[in-house]
């Protein structure tokens, strides 16, 4: 019984004595795993094949022609409404030009207070989406006259049958 255990647990160890020969004869390392343990380099990066889990819940990002109401608490003449302009910037009344483009409302609270400080003491800003990008649809009519339809343009819900009809085409109409 004493000899077999002693066979079985020499065999385990040249085996792991050879494989840690071939592996490092071509250049890699070796890694015992550990009972219990995960294995980290399935779960570092997915292969670009695969596709990806999406974000729960992402916040909105700030886009073009945006509308952000900014009030100051503490400095009630700083509040402001601004509007991000084509290439992403705001002006701050007061602080400059900020880019904004693609940060959620709360990086851009940040970045508001920090520009911010080079003129008020620990400044305490509120910011508020007024206007933002709504979601839409193209309806495709002729190449000419493909109308988007906002999906809030109408309070009332729609189903993508009457998409033609919420875009000015009426039944037979070629046009």
């Amino acid at each position: 019984m004493a000899k077999t255990c002693l066979r079985g647990s020499v065999a385990v160890l040249l085996s792991i004595g050879l494989a840690g020969f071939v592996c490092a004869r071509q250049g890699q390392q070796i890694s015992t795993p550990i009972a219990g343990a995960r294995q980290t380099a399935e779960f570092t990066a997915p292969a670009p094949d695969r596709p990806r889990l999406a974000e729960r819940n992402p916040r909105y990002k700030i886009n073009r022609s945006d509308i952000l109401n900014l009030s100051f608490p503490l400095s009630p003449e700083f509040n402001q409404s601004v509007t991000v302009q084509p290439d992403g910037y705001i002006t701050l009344q007061g602080a400059g030009s900020i880019c904004i483009l693609g940060m959620t409302v709360p990086e851009t609270s940040e970045a508001i207070k920090k520009a911010y400080a080079k003129v008020l003491h620990e400044p305490i800003v509120d910011v508020d989406l007024k206007d933002f990008q709504r979601a839409y649809f193209i309806v495709p009519l002729r190449p000419s006259r493909s109308p988007a339809v906002s999906c809030r343009q109408r309070r009332r819900r729609f189903f993508f049958i009457t998409a033609p009809r919420m875009a000015g085409c009426r039944p037979g109409n070629s046009s």
